[in-house]
C-alpha cells in the first residue's frame, strides 16, 4: 500500500483554520520525539523504494507514484545533496538533517523536475532540518514537497521554492545577523507554482536582521501561480512581502485566504509590488492590539 499522505479532515476547508500557536518540534511537526534514528554519511545507501500518494489540498487533485529512493528514520549531520536522475525522487520519512558545518543543510538539484507540483523530486514528511548561525539555508532548490516537517534555526528556511508544497510544516529562523542579515521564513525569487497550506512561518523576531517570513520576488524570473491558506506569517519587518518590481517580469495569479498575522510586523503586514492578487478573503491580525482585525488586499 502507498503511503497516503494527510488526512481528510485537512482538506475540508469549511472548517479549515490557521494555526494559532507555533507548532512544537517533535510532536506537532517534524521527526516524532523519542524515534531512534541511524546516523548516515552521503546518500549511496537508502531504504529501498516506496509508493506515495500526494494530493492538493487546493485543488484536491492527487498523484499516486513509487519513489526510487526511500531513506527512514536516518540523520545527518552535514550537508545532503541530492541529485536526482531524470524520473527519480527521493523520499525522506522521519528524518533529521542536523547541519552546523556547511551553507546549506540540503542542497536540491532540481535540473531533472518534471514542471509539475505533484511531480516533486523530493519529498520530506516528518522531518526536521535544523541549522546553527553559520546555516545559511535550510533547503535551497525547489520540486519539493514537504508535509509535517520544521526547518529551524537557520538564516533562510528555503531559497529557490518554486514548485513546491509546504504543508502543516514550520519554518522558524533566527536572526542573530549571521551569514544573511536579511532572514526570511522563506523566499521565492522566481517561477512560482507555490502551495503554502496551514503552516506557521517565521523569519525571527529581531526588526533589523528578519525581513519577512515569507518573500516573493522576480529577482530570477516572473512569478505566477501562488498559492497561501490557512498559514501564520509571524513578527519580522514585513508579514508578506511580494515584490514584483525586483527583476523580470511581475508576480501574478497570488491567491492568499485565511491566513492570520502573529504580533504586528514592524513595517506593517504586507509590502507589495506589481502583484497580481486574484483571491484575497478572512486575512486578519491574530493578536496584539490589532487582534481579530481584518487586513486589507494591498493590490486590489
Amino acid at each position: 500500500m502507498p503511503i497516503a499522505v494527510r488526512y481528510a479532515a485537512h482538506f475540508n476547508q469549511s472548517t479549515m483554520a490557521a494555526p494559532t500557536s507555533k507548532p512544537v518540534v517533535g510532536s506537532d511537526v517534524g521527526v516524532p520525539s523519542g524515534t531512534s534514528l541511524t546516523s548516515s554519511s552521503g546518500l549511496a545507501t537508502f531504504d529501498g523504494t516506496r509508493s506515495v500518494t500526494l494530493t492538493n489540498p487546493e485543488t484536491l487533485a492527487s498523484n499516486t507514484f513509487d519513489v526510487t529512493r526511500h531513506y527512514y528514520r536516518r540523520r545527518w549531520t552535514a550537508t545532503i545533496a541530492p541529485r536526482p536522475a531524470v524520473g527519480e525522487t527521493y523520499l525522506f520519512e522521519q528524518c533529521e538533517i542536523d547541519n552546523s558545518l556547511d551553507f546549506f543543510c540540503v542542497d536540491g538539484d532540481s535540473a531533472n523536475g518534471s514542471g509539475v507540483l505533484l511531480e516533486p523530486l523530493f519529498v520530506f514528511l516528518d522531518c526536521t532540518i535544523k541549522g546553527n548561525d553559520s546555516i545559511r539555508t535550510g533547503f535551497v532548490g525547489g520540486d519539493a514537497w514537504f508535509e509535517r516537517s520544521a526547518i529551524v534555526n537557520c538564516e533562510d528556511g528555503i531559497s529557490g521554492l518554486y514548485r513546491t508544497a509546504f504543508i502543516d510544516s514550520l519554518s522558524a529562523m533566527t536572526t542573530d545577523g549571521g551569514p544573511d542579515s536579511h532572514s526570511d521564513g522563506m523566499q521565492c525569487s522566481g517561477i512560482g507554482n507555490l502551495l503554502i497550506w496551514r503552516s506557521w512561518l517565521d523569519a525571527g523576531q529581531e526588526a533589523e536582521n528578519a525581513n519577512a517570513p515569507l518573500r516573493i520576488g522576480t529577482e530570477n524570473s516572473a512569478v505566477d501561480d501562488c498559492g497561501i491558506f490557512y498559514t501564520t506569517f509571524q513578527g519580522s519587518q514585513h508579514g508578506l512581502q511580494v515584490r514584483g518590481d525586483a527583476g523580470a517580469g511581475d508576480v501574478t495569479n497570488l491567491r492568499v485566504r485565511g491566513c492570520r498575522w502573529a504580533q504586528v510586523p514592524f513595517y506593517g503586514p504586507t509590502n507589495f509590488a506589481e502583484a497580481t492578487v486574484t483571491e484575497w478573503s478572512d486575512n486578519r491580525y491574530l493578536d496584539g492590539v490589532n487582534g481579530g482585525a481584518s487586513i486589507s488586499n494591498p493590490a486590489p
